[in-house]
Order: C-alpha cells, then structure tokens, then sequence
C-alpha cells in the first residue's frame, strides 16, 4: 500500500512537471507567434509606405516628363522666333550696309569708291545711321531731314574735297557729304514749345558718333504737329519755322508743303536702323530666355533621372518587403 502512494506521488509530480512545460511551452509559442505578429504588422506598414512611396514617385516622374515636354514646346516656340528675327536682321543689316535705296554715289563714297584702303579711314558713316528716333516721330524726322539723311559724314574738309573730286572724274554718281570740321559746335538757342505742337523734332532724335551738333543744326527750327491741318495753324503762327507732321508731311520754313507717300518710305534707311535696333533688342532678349528655359530642361531632366532610380530603389524594397512579409506568415502558420 505504501509503494502505491508513493508510485502515485510520482505520476502526479510528473504530470504536473509535464503540464508546466507545455503551459511554458504554449507561452513561448504564444510569444513568438505574438514577435511574429508584430513583425508582420511591421513589414505591412512598411510596405505600404514604401508602395505609397513608390506611387507619390511614379506621379512626380510623370509630372516632370509633362513639365519637361511643355518646356521642350516653348523652346522651340522661342529658338523659331530667334531664328526668323536673327533672319530678319541679318538680311537688313546686309541690306544697310550694301546700302540698299542710296544714291549711286553715296554708295561709292562709304564703300571708298576705287580705293577703299586710302578712303574708307575718314568715312564715318550715314547720318541716318547716326541717329536713333523713336518709331513714332521716324515720318516726321524722315520729312524735315530729307535728302540729309544720305548725308556721308567724313573726318575733314580736305578728304570731302577729294571724294568729291573723284566722283565727278569718274562719273561715279553724287552725294552729299559732311565733313566734320564744318559742323558749329554751338547749341542753336531753344524757344518754348508752341502751343499745339507735339514736340520740336530735334528733342525725339538721339545722335551718337558725334552727330549730335549737326542734327541740333538741321532740326533747331523745326516743330513737330499732329496733322497737317495742325501744321498749318502753327506756321500761320510761326512763319519762321518749318513743321513735320507725325504721318511724315512737311512745311519747310519757305512755306512749301510737301505730303503724300511713296514706296521708298517702307525701305529708308531711318526705317531699317529703327528695325535693326529693335531686332537685336528682341534677339537678346529670346536668347536669354533660351539660355533660361535650357537650364531648366537640362534640370528637370537631371530630376526625372534622379526620381527614376529612386523609383527603381524603391521597387526592390518592396519587393524585398514583400519576400520577407510572405516568409513571416509561412512561419507563423
């Protein structure tokens, strides 16, 4: 009986010995499943931000490539806008200095006429190519300058007189020249601004190349009016002075009137100088937005490479995300 209860003692103990360990084994698979759990949860947040990523990217890349193909669109908008002024100037600038619309012997004279090495040193130009005038005021500055807009400026009396020599020898046409030593440097004086004129022309002209006495000589009298019935009340009321209308008419200090339009008027050189001007300005402009919009696209381009391989990057973390997610659940099962 004894040896009874104490074989029984024994398979209680044991039983008990057998139920703790698996209570502990149960709570150490519970903790582990539990780990498990948590770091599939973990892998799950991880994942989806990283898809989330992934897509934000995808959305940015497409973006870029739309940015970039607006941006390549306007380049090419602004390099044909470059191109046809860059076009249009250098045919004008050619056509000045062929001197298109001159006369046969103003043309010799800035070429040098047959010895251009000894000659060409003192020519300085056309006193239309002197001058800048604002586009509004080119008629009437065209009207009461007239024929002295082909005026040749030269260096000295002394190379006039043999230029023109040489004209007449060679019948090599006529021109009109201005040495420099015959120009006053004396300002002519100024009177107020009579009342119904726009301006006194000398006031809308800019000389350069020292001109500037010369053309303060050849416009100190004359007004610039709106029309030509403005033009006759002034001279009624200043017989003295010569007045030039905004639509290029004129009446001379003499008190001729001169109006009308001719097809010289499109081609004059004051004209083609005003253009000329106008389309470097335009040109510079169009190059600095190309040189603009380049840096941008060459940037743009540098993101959409860089989001790119970030793109790629991401999708192999997902994907590794995605292995080691799956190997989880496998274990946990």
């Amino acid at each position: 009986q004894p040896h009874q209860i104490s074989a029984d003692r024994q398979r209680h103990e044991s039983l008990q010995k057998d139920r703790q360990a698996a209570a502990q084994a149960r709570e150490t698979s519970q903790m582990e499943f539990d780990e498990l759990q948590r770091m599939i949860h973990e892998l799950d947040v991880r994942r989806n931000e990283l898809d989330e990523k992934l897509k934000q990217c995808a959305r940015e890349i497409v973006e870029k490539r739309k940015q970039r193909d607006a941006l390549a669109d306007e380049l090419s908008d602004i390099q044909r806008a470059a191109t046809q002024r860059r076009s249009r100037l250098e045919a004008l600038e050619q056509l000045l200095q062929e001197g298109e619309g001159l006369e046969q012997g103003t043309q010799q004279v800035l070429r040098g006429l047959d010895n251009p090495e000894v000659y060409m040193t003192g020519v300085r130009g056309l006193l239309a190519s002197s001058i800048e005038v604002e586009p509004l005021f080119i008629p009437a500055i065209e009207a009461a300058l007239r024929d002295n807009l082909q005026a040749v400026l030269l260096a000295d009396s002394e190379l006039a007189a043999q230029l023109v020599e040489r004209l007449a020898a060679r019948r090599m046409g006529k021109a009109a020249i201005v040495p420099q030593d015959f120009i006053a440097l004396r300002t002519p004086d100024r009177q107020l601004l009579p009342a119904g004129a726009v301006a006194w022309a000398v006031d809308k002209v800019k000389a350069v190349n020292g001109s500037q006495s010369l053309v303060d000589q050849l416009l100190c009298n004359v007004l610039v009016a709106e029309d030509l019935n403005a033009a006759i009340r002034l001279k009624k009321a200043h017989p003295d002075l010569a007045i030039a209308t905004l639509d290029g008419g004129l009446i001379s200090t003499e008190g001729v009137i001169f109006g009308g339009a001719g097809k010289e008027e499109a081609a004059s050189t004051l004209r083609r100088e005003a253009e000329v001007r106008t389309l470097k300005s335009e040109v510079e402009t169009l190059e600095q937005q190309l040189r603009e919009k380049e840096e941008q696209v060459l940037s743009i381009r540098a993101r959409t490479e860089e989001q790119q391989h970030e793109e790629i990057a991401l999708r192999e973390q997902s994907q590794r995300a995605r292995d080691v997610d799956n190997a989880d659940r496998k274990s946990a099962v």
